[in-house]
């Protein structure tokens, strides 16, 4: 399908300079776009490409003297050439209605609009809003809540009076509300499971990966706040309160009652002890992890995490540590030459000097 640049100039509110009224038919990146392209660009490593680039079209923040093809210029081309991603490579909607092998509850209530898919499942009193789609072999549990405009990718398991706002989206293989994680233990050692009668409320906006596991709490609600995108294979916890526009990268593990600021970035295989509070506005960077609180938002790595110029700092030093080491070792021979400075295990290892 042929897109005007004219016309994906104003879905994002750009100026354009050159030829308006030529077509695009793809998108790509800015190295490998041709002609019927158009690609977008930041910061001077990509502009460099430019001189070269046959595409139809690029979305830049500012002119590139060089480019032979039309320009749309907004203040932010990463976001912007999202949105003509998007635009461009929209799917269509499933068509309104119920797949002759889906199972539907007479108790539930499913808009006219919204679609459910082949061997899907709709428990008893569940509701499905307007244009809202359940793919094949999605389960949605009694009582369950699916909002408008949500899109439930196939395999995805929504739980018993689970509640998802609108817009939101789950991808394949998540399951949200399953039981939470407690036991009781007794005094010969052995685990009682402690039951989960509480739900998981999802906010508006809302988008969850694939193979994500969302618990449902003890009593009250494990929420996500409009707006959080969550990456796969992410775990949040039994009661754990999650704030808005948060993003979790794949492999974070958050445990049970903790809470989650706003504006919160987690990087990959973060992990979040229980019971604890994360400032809003806080970022961790990948494989860091804490078991105490962030009161102050900033920047952080590390186990326990250090502000994130700290732990920079800390891994320059590590890689220094043997040298630094071998340095001291040689120091105090000469303060004390009569003295086995490794006797006795007095700490680090012993090095060739």
């Amino acid at each position: 399908m042929a897109f005007t640049v004219r016309s994906l100039a104003a879905l994002v509110d750009g100026q354009v300079l050159g030829d308006a009224d030529a077509e695009v038919f793809a998108c790509a990146g800015a190295e490998a776009a041709g002609p019927g392209d158009i690609t977008f660009a930041t910061g001077e490593r990509w502009r460099a490409a430019f001189a070269a680039s046959t595409a139809t079209a690029a979305v830049l923040d500012a002119p590139i003297p060089d480019f032979r093809g039309v320009t749309i210029l907004v203040p932010q081309p990463n976001l912007a050439f999202a949105r003509i991603v998007e635009h461009m490579s929209a799917q269509p909607r499933p068509a309104a209605g119920i797949h002759p092998s889906a199972v539907v509850e007479s108790s539930a209530s499913i808009d006219p609009t919204a679609s459910v898919g082949a061997l899907a499942f709709v428990g008893a009193g569940a509701t499905i809003g307007a244009r809202s789609s359940i793919g094949p072999g999605a389960v949605i549990g009694a009582s369950a809540q699916i909002g408008v405009d949500c899109t439930i990718h196939p395999r995805v398991v929504i739980e018993h009076h689970v509640r998802l706002g609108d817009r939101v989206s789950v991808h394949s293989g998540s399951v949200i509300g399953g039981d939470g994680f407690g036991y009781a233990t007794d005094d010969r050692g052995q685990h009682a499971r402690i039951p989960h009668v509480g739900t998981v409320i999802i906010g508006n906006d809302v988008e969850i990966g694939s193979c994500v596991c969302i618990d449902r709490a003890r009593f009250d609600a494990t929420r996500i706040g409009r707006g959080t995108k969550i990456d796969n294979l992410v775990q949040i916890a039994h009661n754990v309160q999650v704030g808005e526009d948060c993003l979790f990268a794949a492999l974070v593990g958050i445990a049970g009652s903790t809470k989650v600021g706003d504006r919160v970035v987690f990087g990959g295989h973060v992990g979040i002890g229980g019971h604890i509070s994360i400032a809003s506005g806080t970022q961790m960077a990948g494989y860091s992890s804490t078991t105490s609180s962030i009161k102050a938002a900033g920047a952080y790595m590390g186990a326990p995490p250090l502000p994130l110029a700290d732990g920079l700092r800390v891994r320059v030093l590590q890689k220094r540590l043997p040298e630094m080491w071998r340095r001291l070792n040689e120091i105090e021979r000469r303060l004390q030459p009569d003295v086995d400075v490794n006797a006795g295990g007095s700490g680090g290892p012993e090095t060739n000097s």
